[in-house]
């Protein structure tokens, strides 16, 4: 046991936080999600729901003819085209199982469970390393991943919405901004990263196109001292976005063949309330109503004491 506990002190703090989270879910879930024959989870009887949604939308895409761009298929609405952004499925993860399984014959399989495992332990990851980093303590950072991935916005997207459940992908841009502070990256490797956390964005959920935008305009344009530093600043935003639209029109999400109506466009969002209101029992704030019952998809509420503690350290 101490020769563990030895080469675990070893480990850097984004290791053992991924492990740490890691262990966690699989504690709290068991491994029968994983499986990848077992479908039976996701098309429960009477809660079918967006999970086995994204479960059905998978095996149409997976098991359809490769078609251009690489995102389309004619499966759903033959002979109409669909693309897997609208599936809630994680383009990134059908598309490698599409180039695995495509020519195998069509059969039942998921990889949602786990997806939504590595999402766990991406999220312990990167938030112990951005925690570890800021208080330059690795127990510190593994301590504080735990309250990554117990708050409500994260706990309420673990089997339901296994895209938006990848909020790992934020954390990993304030991991890169931190590290970017204290190494002072050049422009050439600010460019690639930035293309490539545009290029995840879309392939994971493009929901998180709107942050993760905000984030890099307004972190880098601390940087700005002269000319050249503002021609970079416009690169990296630009490259960001070139990143985010080449993924959209890879992925078919240009397609404009289908009207997509769900009936709920302008139901979906948040105001401010979504700080003092939770959708569960609490023991702070209480429930309160809401405007349209789509708005829990915006809520943030992160937990009374929390909001308390932030309220107090402002005044100091």
């Amino acid at each position: 046991m101490k020769k563990i506990f030895f080469y675990l002190n070893r480990l850097p703090a984004g290791i053992l936080g991924g492990i740490f989270c890691g262990a966690i879910y699989l504690a709290l879930f068991g491994v029968d999600e994983l499986i990848i024959s077992n479908t039976d989870w996701l098309m429960d009887i009477g809660n079918v729901g967006d999970k086995g949604l994204a479960y059905l939308g998978t095996l149409f895409y997976v098991f359809s003819d490769w078609q251009f761009p690489t995102g389309l298929s004619d499966q759903l609405a033959y002979p109409l085209n669909y693309s897997v952004l609208y599936i809630d499925s994680v383009p990134l993860a059908a598309f490698i199982s599409k180039v695995i399984l495509s020519g195998m014959g069509r059969f039942d399989f998921q990889y949602l469970g786990i997806v939504s495992l590595l999402n766990q332990i991406l999220m312990g990851g990167f938030s112990s390393a951005l925690i570890a980093k800021r208080t330059k303590s690795v127990s510190a950072g593994v301590i504080a991943s735990v309250f990554f991935i117990i708050n409500y916005p994260y706990l309420s997207r673990i089997f339901v919405h296994f895209g938006l459940q990848a909020q790992w992908l934020l954390i990993a841009l304030l991991y890169f901004f931190e590290c970017n502070r204290s190494r002072n990256y050049g422009s050439k490797f600010k460019y690639f990263i930035y293309f490539l956390f545009g290029c995840l964005t879309v392939w994971i959920h493009s929901y998180f196109l709107p942050p993760m935008l905000i984030s890099i305009v307004f972190v880098e344009i601390t940087y700005i001292h002269n000319r050249k530093d503002l021609l970079n600043y416009m690169g990296y935003v630009s490259g960001y976005l070139c990143a985010c639209f080449l993924s959209l029109y890879s992925l078919g999400g240009t397609y404009g063949n289908v009207m997509y109506d769900t009936g709920v466009i302008g139901q979906q969002g948040s105001n401010l309330n979504t700080f003092l209101n939770p959708l569960f029992k609490a023991q702070i704030f209480q429930k309160r109503p809401l405007l349209f019952s789509g708005q829990h998809n915006g809520s943030v509420y992160l937990g009374g004491g929390y909001f308390i503690n932030n309220f107090n350290i402002g005044d100091i």
